[in-house]
């Protein structure tokens, strides 16, 4: 702070808070040590304690109850204003949470419905692919007719014999 000019805006508010008393013990001692070491500053502070002196010397105005109840309830009508706004803000977040949760729960019922619809509904030419051993021979099948006749074609030993030769 040293370097810095007393019309800095910056400059000028830590100095009116140091006459006013409210900064921390750090804050003070850069000040008054910046005192000691700048006139132009200690000038400022000074023309500053002059202006709070004089102000103190004009008449204090007195206000009427009528002010202060009009400007209490305007302090409180935009104090409920405030939380108004708040609680619309708090609304509105909450249901754009409802809307998104909406959102994701019906995405993921509808890919939990192709996942199982795919799984129980087959094609008829997938369902073919996965039985062809059964669909090759099925003119042979449908010539045997029932199945007494191939009971009885394994009591016969015709089955038998037939099993046998195929064997290596």
């Amino acid at each position: 702070m040293p370097t810095e000019s007393p019309r800095n805006p910056e400059t000028r508010e830590n100095l009116v808070a140091y006459l006013d008393g409210e900064l921390d013990e750090a804050a003070t001692q850069a000040i008054e040590q910046t005192l000691a070491e700048n006139s132009d500053v200690r000038g400022e502070v000074e023309s500053l304690a002059r202006t709070y002196e004089m102000l103190d010397e004009l008449p204090r105005p007195e206000v009427s109850e009528e002010f202060t109840a009009r400007t209490l309830s305007m302090i409180q009508v935009s104090g409920h204003s405030a939380a108004d706004n708040d609680e619309t803000q708090r609304r509105r977040v909450d249901s754009k949470i409802l809307i998104a949760g909406w959102v994701v729960g019906l995405a993921l019922s509808v890919l939990l419905g192709v996942l199982i619809g795919g799984r129980f509904s087959r094609d008829d030419s997938t369902r073919l692919v996965e039985e062809f051993s059964v669909v090759k021979d099925l003119d042979i099948y449908t010539e045997i007719g029932s199945i007494e006749y191939l009971q009885k074609l394994e009591t016969d030993g015709v089955l038998n014999d037939n099993q046998q030769t195929q064997k290596p």
